[in-house]
């Protein structure tokens, strides 16, 4: 009965895998600038920058959007 075995640890290796993979996707930051386009209601564009900060468990947005 050695054919149950290797399909096991095949599982078992990619469930390791992926929750590997997991927790290192989690771990990743989302702080830093970035550019914010978009259109008002009435249709002009506006364009700027959105500074994101990750506080612990708060995330904080400055937006800076026109002159």
């Amino acid at each position: 009965m050695t054919g149950p075995f290797p399909t096991r640890r095949a599982l078992l290796g990619g469930l390791f895998a992926a929750a590997a993979f997991a927790g290192a996707a989690a771990a990743q930051s989302i702080s830093g600038s970035y550019r914010a386009e978009g259109r008002n209601p009435d249709g002009s564009i506006y364009t700027g920058t959105v500074h994101i900060q990750e506080n612990g468990s708060v995330i904080e947005m400055n937006w800076q959007v026109g002159a």
